[in-house]
């Protein structure tokens, strides 16, 4: 099974990091671009916008 990773803008205005189906955000960032960067780290060729 494959761990995907998506980010989300918040209502605050900065990316949020979360797996599918969790509320709790893995990180924070405060744009989209790190967002992206940050979750391909965590889990390599996993990201999904």
């Amino acid at each position: 099974m494959t761990k995907r990773l998506v980010s989300g803008q918040r209502e605050q205005g900065d990316y949020a990091i979360r797996r599918p189906n969790f509320e709790r955000a893995s990180d924070i960032l405060p744009n989209q671009e790190k967002a992206i960067e940050r979750a391909c780290a965590m889990e390599p060729c996993s990201y999904q916008n």
